[in-house]
């Protein structure tokens, strides 16, 4: 008998390591509502797939099995066509082909977690956060991941700018969380379990919070000169010939903007 998960565990299965010829990533699995018909899709960022609309993907994902121990992690390729947003470095594919895929190859059903399309925190939910929030992010940063099970690393940090406001007049935010090689598309969420205290001092007992807020992207690198720039998260480590020092900072892109997806896939269905 498979046993209910936690919402931190449902958290694992939302997540998927993607690797393409060039390097690799982070994508996750969103479900979007239209009436009483529920269409799940795949989210990464378009310079994972190396701006490429039909990107051959490896996918590293599970087979469903009655608990996390027996899972089998196995990998598939697919050319999916991907759908680009016209301003944002996100990029989203409809799942049916990937758990069809699943099926056919391995005989067996795809384990995986959606995460809703309520949990996309819109503008009005961010007006009631407060301007420093504890964020978790799902990845693989560096490549790294539970890789007998399969699974992904939880990190932990802050936001750095006030997640209700468009920093610098982007669509972004800045958090306090280090943006590694392989962590680009990486679901960004507010996530307490049990408690937490909103802005207005009440602690909620007993009440869980899961709100996504974006999909982190980019990371401020200072160079030896002491100039900032701002660069992609990469797909890889590899050698370059300027000094780039850390800043433990990164970018993600407001999860609202995964809306615009949605108006493009109902004029399909």
């Amino acid at each position: 008998m498979k046993r209910s998960l936690t919402l931190a565990e449902q958290l694992l299965f939302s997540t998927v390591m993607i690797q393409t010829a060039k390097g690799l990533g982070t994508g996750f699995f969103l479900e979007y509502t239209f009436g009483e018909k529920h269409v799940p899709v795949f989210c990464t960022n378009k310079h994972v797939l190396n701006d490429n609309p039909d990107e051959l993907v490896s996918f590293r994902v599970h087979l469903d099995a009655d608990s996390i121990e027996e899972m089998q992690t196995v990998t598939i390729d697919l050319a999916g066509h991907w759908l680009f947003h016209p301003s944002e470095d996100l990029a989203v594919c409809l799942a049916g082909p990937l758990i069809q895929g699943i099926g056919k190859k391995f005989e067996k059903g795809l384990f995986y977690r959606t995460i809703g399309e309520d949990t996309i925190a819109k503008a009005d939910y961010l007006g009631e956060l407060d301007a420093l929030e504890e964020v978790t992010m799902v990845g693989y940063p560096l490549g790294l991941s539970d890789a007998v099970h399969g699974l992904p690393i939880f990190r932990k940090g802050y936001t750095a700018s006030h997640p209700a406001l468009d920093f610098n007049g982007t669509r972004r935010g800045l958090m306090d969380i280090a943006g590694l090689p392989g962590s680009s598309g990486s679901p960004v969420f507010i996530f307490n379990q049990n408690s937490y205290a909103d802005r207005y001092g009440n602690i909620r007992v007993g009440e869980d919070r899961l709100k996504l807020i974006g999909v982190q992207v980019a990371v401020p690198i200072m160079n030896a000169t002491g100039t900032i720039d701002v660069m992609e998260t990469p797909t890889q480590q590899k050698f370059i010939s300027r000094t780039n020092i850390p800043t433990n900072l990164a970018y993600y892109i407001k999860a609202e903007e995964l809306l615009w997806f949605k108006t493009v896939i109902d004029k399909v269905l």
